[in-house]
């Protein structure tokens, strides 16, 4: 696999962070937050822009509400790479692409470079902490956020003697919301055992799409949570009409009061 890239992570506060998420001052750590929203960008994009983004597009609301109950926000950037969609040149992006759609395959050994690369430098770190996480993503960044909150075959440690093949994982997700973006039909999410131990299908899903996505159709996204629910995750998704590609006010409101609704009950 290609080594695992690393992630720069802008926070609500508006620092970088290295190792911890919500940055190294000089004298002593910060306590930790009450909870964490990763919020993950979709292609090209970068964290910083995505967060100005994000608050152009709620008119600053979406960290506002959740700072005010004490919960942080942070924006992780992908390291570049080679983007078959991008005829192979250099993009931020989380995994590689080789189309757009489901029928095409997953990059698995992308997705597990990118799972390394924000347990690394984020997600071990709050766990250790106890801090809750939900993780979300827009497009591309949607798609890495169902990879990050639930263990799959790419992630499972090897079958011991006893047939257990609890996650590698440990992480401290307990929510995944999801805007304009879907699965593809071989993920690894969907070959995970209905009743399989460690799965976490407990941890609800908010997906939501507009009715105009010429991108990311909005049927590929009704289709993936149709699948999910089949399979027995706690899958909501709500359409938004008329909104392309694009973030607008009320998803925002949406994603970001199911994430406030998970994070205050911590």
């Amino acid at each position: 696999p290609p080594p695992s890239p690393q992630t720069h992570l802008a926070t609500s506060s508006g620092a970088s962070a290295g190792a911890c998420c919500w940055g190294e001052p000089p004298m002593a750590a910060p306590a930790p937050p009450k909870g964490v929203v990763v919020f993950l960008h979709g292609s090209g994009d970068t964290g910083a822009g995505f967060r100005r983004w994000v608050a152009e597009a709620s008119g600053g609301k979406f960290e506002k509400r959740l700072e005010e109950k004490g919960i942080t926000v942070i924006f992780p950037t992908a390291k570049p790479r080679p983007y078959s969609l991008s005829y192979g040149s250099m993009a931020s992006v989380w995994h590689d692409r080789k189309g757009l759609g489901p029928q095409y395959p997953e990059d698995v050994d992308g997705i597990k470079g990118s799972l390394k690369s924000l347990e690394d430098d984020c997600l071990k770190k709050l766990a250790e902490q106890g801090v809750p996480v939900v993780i979300g993503g827009f497009s591309m960044g949607g798609h890495m956020a169902f990879h990050v909150a639930f263990p799959s075959k790419m992630d499972r440690a090897e079958s011991s003697e006893d047939g257990n093949t609890e996650p590698k994982r440990k992480l401290n997700v307990c929510g995944c919301f999801v805007m304009s973006s879907y699965l593809h039909s071989d993920s690894a999410l969907y070959a995970v055992k209905q009743d399989g131990k460690g799965t976490h299908k407990d941890i609800p899903i908010q997906m939501t799409h507009g009715t105009s996505d010429e991108l990311i159709p909005q049927k590929w996204g009704k289709g993936t949570a149709a699948q999910l629910k089949k399979l027995g995750y706690s899958t909501d998704i709500t359409y938004f009409q008329g909104t392309n590609h694009s973030l607008c006010p009320d998803s925002l409101q949406t994603v970001r009061d199911f994430a406030l609704k998970i994070l205050s009950a911590k």
